[in-house]
């Protein structure tokens, strides 16, 4: 009976151990971090941050709804700010660090990121120079005379919501007329778009002074394709011009409607089904406020909400440049769609949101750690397993041996001759080829515990 347990025991109960623990201890479990992005310059008055709570699991990351987290600002080993508060469904929080006037306009300040299991992250921070200023408007120009000039004021169409833009016609009087002069009647008109629609507003009275003549046709240019064309034909005083060229589409962008709207709030649409939008408002001095809007899918299949810039904000918008980013990705790349808020003409570039703190690189590493010391205790297990059954083999094989050589020592004729049991056949060498065939498996096994 004994032998039978050595034999078929001890493995089995390595074996069974083995799988315990990797399924136990040694089983991977989520790696939870937080990951903070923004845009900070030296001009900053306040820090602006997305906040994300995620975990790492089967390679794979994921969202880690409600979790706590704690920020907080230093400088010289002061702390200057701080801000805390939980993630929502999405895993999503947006933090606001005012930075009191004195710590301001520094090159470095140092990140703390906190949360339930203490300080996770450490990350010291150089600001960058203040963003520039743009121009939104974009120019078509063709020049001659008379000349011709699509202008858009907010530089680019969202497919397949209506965009203002203008048509702009300049022609020279002809010689020995007077600016004075009764106006001379409007050009004649003619717009052809090839992957969109073209709308004419109420045209502008014409003016005309000692450089010539100005006549203004306001335009609403709807794309309905990824590329638009629109080709412009003009003909005022018997002279004609003619004008083609491709504006400029920003596909599958989140659409901010132009039009003014009553207390700070602005309408957002967006040409697919969208749970959220996630919004940026960018002054020159880095990002000043973030939000993220929930939005509606309609019968039309259009999603669309409202977005409610806050008084703290609200009173900056006409002061300075802004530009109001809209996003269907939470980290807001560069290429986002960035429009400048109603009645503008300037807005900031947008470089994109900026890695500011990481806690995952050190939260995944501590887990491949944790699931190593978990792993020991079983190798242990199978080594020691597979020495004991290698050690009781070799004891089992040398008694045996000695059994037989007994056995056959006696005195025991056959045709005369007496068998020498030194030079007969060593008996149960199968027990060598099982030992290392056991040797082997077991070798897999505690690989497998060590390192699986």
């Amino acid at each position: 009976m004994h032998e039978r347990l050595a034999m078929v025991g001890v493995p089995a109960l390595a074996g069974i151990v083995t799988v315990m623990v990797l399924l136990g201890p040694a089983q991977e479990r989520p790696a939870r971090g937080v990951r903070v992005r923004g845009t900070v310059t030296r001009a900053s008055e306040v820090w602006a941050l997305r906040v994300e709570t995620l975990h790492h699991l089967g390679g794979l990351y994921g969202a880690d709804p409600h979790q706590t987290v704690a920020l907080s600002l230093w400088r010289d080993e002061r702390e200057v700010s701080s801000w805390s508060g939980a993630s929502d469904e999405a895993g999503l929080a947006e933090a606001r660090l005012p930075l009191p006037p004195q710590h301001r306009g520094a090159d470095e300040y140092q990140l703390r990121v906190s949360s339930e299991r203490g300080v996770v992250a450490r990350s010291q921070i150089r600001t960058s120079p203040p963003l520039p200023t743009i121009t939104s408007a974009v120019h078509y120009r063709q020049p001659g005379n008379p000349s011709i000039e699509v202008y858009l004021p907010r530089g680019t169409l969202a497919p397949p919501f209506p965009e203002p833009a203008e048509l702009q016609v300049h022609w020279y009087l002809p010689a020995g007329s007077h600016h004075h002069e009764p106006a001379p009647p409007a050009p004649e008109v003619q717009l052809k778009p090839l992957g969109g629609s073209v709308a004419r507003g109420t045209p502008q009275p014409i003016t005309c002074n000692q450089g010539g003549c100005d006549y203004r046709l306001p335009l609403t240019i709807r794309a309905q394709a990824p590329v638009v064309e629109l080709e412009v034909t003009v003909t005022v005083a018997a002279l004609s011009a003619h004008w083609s060229g491709v504006l400029s589409v920003h596909s599958s962008a989140l659409w901010l409607d132009p039009s003014e709207r009553k207390n700070h709030i602005l309408h957002i649409r967006s040409a697919a089904p969208r749970q959220h939008a996630f919004v940026s408002l960018l002054a020159s001095s880095g990002r000043i406020w973030g939000s993220i809007v929930a939005l509606q899918t309609g019968d039309d299949g259009y999603a669309s909400g409202n977005l409610s810039i806050p008084r703290v904000v609200s009173a900056r918008t006409n002061a300075e440049a802004l530009t109001l980013v809209l996003s269907n990705d939470a980290y807001e790349p560069a290429s986002s769609a960035s429009w400048p808020l109603p009645n503008k003409r300037e807005m900031v570039q947008n470089p994109g949101l900026s890695l500011l703190a990481d806690s995952m690189p050190l939260a995944t590493r501590r887990e491949v750690q944790r699931r190593a010391r978990a792993r020991r205790p079983a190798w242990g297990i199978v080594l020691a397993a597979g020495l004991f059954e290698l050690f009781y083999l070799w004891r089992r094989n040398r008694l045996t041996r000695v059994a037989l050589a007994r056995h056959l020592n006696r005195q025991i004729e056959v045709d005369g001759h007496r068998i020498d049991a030194l030079r007969g056949p060593r008996a149960l060498g199968w027990l060598v080829l099982l030992s290392l065939a056991l040797m082997a498996l077991f070798a897999v096994l505690a690989g497998v515990a060590a390192f699986g």
